[in-house]
């Protein structure tokens, strides 16, 4: 949604009319309104009806359907599934796998299809911005454009799907993996420009696809809204303590999960984890809550907030966590703890996506996400530091600010040439 809404919110300034197509009835597990009103009152939104299940009745079924090790981060990989109940899943999994291919969400896609071709017919729309996933959602760009030759279709990937998506968060099949591939591959071959969230990414696409032209791969990472830190504060505390607070969902998967945090916590000496106060901000997800039983650190669980209360409660911090294991990735919330000027603890492989993005900024630091000693140590050196009054981070304001949906936005408009205001970058 906060990818969505910088287009909704920055693109008219570069000279777009927009539109936005939702669906009626969003089917997702936590849902905030004030989100909905930070929408300009120019944009038109039109709804399609999805009949989408329930997003808490779908994810129940799915996670019964799933082999145990795909079903938590802490599981072992080699645990089996029961031969009377394994060879029956496999068949539930794989008839639903192939009737909602590729996402759930594809119910939704003949109602959006009607409702796009009717905006386009009646607006004279010239781009189709595709923000995916869920990427069923590429399925209307290849129908749009074989419909209309001289759209301008804009295939936006918050995710690497092919390079990280399916093998992490799927349970793909030979022939659900070839459906996969087939799927991109038209996605990319009918778009005018393929967005990608890391350059990484941008990299691996052309490479994938070595017959399309490089510079059909844009980078377009995500960002901060500055509206929301415009009276950001930065209180200063004076005993003794150290708050760390961590912004989004928690999973119990090899990606997100905060088991290793937890674990570093524990094994601090008594003085300084009872000094330590974590505060996680945000939806945890039902197999994640066995991971927070009999912890002797402090922990406090906020539970999914408005983003804007959300943020409110980053203003006590002293550290950012930040979890995201995919050297490839960028966590969304990496770019609101931008925001905050705070210093980010991100337990992400060195050398990666996060790790690069932070040394360019200078706002925080990576930990090996799978080394307990070490983060417990970077707890260690976070804590003297604040003990010495000195500064964890040293954030470089400029190149922060190179991450705010204004800027990334007008870049977005220049090499998509589809500002009316400026000429296509070369």
């Amino acid at each position: 949604m906060p990818r969505a809404l910088a287009y909704l919110q920055y693109l008219p300034e570069h000279g777009c009319r927009m539109f936005a197509l939702a669906p009626s009835h969003p089917s997702t597990p936590v849902y905030d309104a004030s989100l909905l009103r930070a929408i300009p009152s120019e944009t038109r939104v039109v709804r399609a009806f999805n009949p989408e299940p329930p997003f808490a009745w779908r994810d129940r079924l799915w996670k019964r359907l799933l082999p145990p090790h795909r079903n938590s981060g802490s599981a072992s990989p080699g645990q089996a599934e029961p031969k009377n109940s394994s060879s029956l899943k496999r068949r539930i999994r794989s008839t639903l796998q192939r009737a909602l291919f590729p996402d759930i969400q594809t119910v939704w896609v003949p109602f959006a299809i009607r409702a796009a071709v009717r905006l386009v017919e009646r607006f004279d729309i010239e781009t189709v911005i595709l923000n995916v996933p869920p990427f069923s959602t590429l399925k209307i760009g290849i129908v749009l454009r074989n419909q209309f030759s001289h759209l301008k279709i804009i295939s936006d990937f918050r995710d690497d799907w092919m390079g990280y998506y399916v093998h992490n968060f799927d349970s793909p099949d030979a022939d659900r993996l070839a459906r996969c591939e087939a799927l991109e591959r038209d996605a990319v071959r009918c778009s005018d420009f393929v967005a990608v969230a890391t350059k990484l990414w941008a990299e691996q696409m052309r490479t994938r696809y070595p017959g399309e032209s490089v510079n059909k791969f844009v980078f377009v990472p995500n960002g901060y809204e500055p509206q929301l830190f415009a009276d950001f504060s930065h209180r200063q505390r004076h005993d003794g303590k150290m708050i760390v607070a961590y912004f989004g969902t928690l999973y119990n998967n090899r990606i997100y999960s905060p088991e290793n945090y937890l674990r570093a916590i524990e094994q601090l000496p008594d003085n300084i984890r009872e000094a330590i106060e974590t505060r996680f901000v945000g939806r945890i997800t039902p197999d994640a809550e066995p991971l927070f039983t009999n912890r002797r650190a402090t922990l406090h669980r906020y539970g999914f907030l408005p983003k804007r209360r959300g943020i409110r409660l980053l203003e006590d911090a002293d550290v950012l966590l930040l979890i995201a294991t995919d050297p490839g990735s960028h966590a969304a919330k990496l770019f609101d703890y931008l925001g905050t000027g705070k210093p980010i603890l991100a337990l992400s492989p060195c050398g990666g996506e996060i790790d690069l993005l932070l040394r360019e900024t200078g706002a925080g630091m990576c930990v090996d996400p799978w080394n307990v000693d070490s983060i417990a140590a970077a707890l260690i050196r976070c804590f003297d530091a604040l003990a010495t009054n000195r500064p964890i981070s040293t954030p470089n304001l400029q190149a922060i600010e190179q991450y705010s949906w204004p800027m990334i936005m007008c870049r977005f408009a220049r090499e998509t040439a589809i500002s009316t205001k400026m000429p296509a970058a070369r």
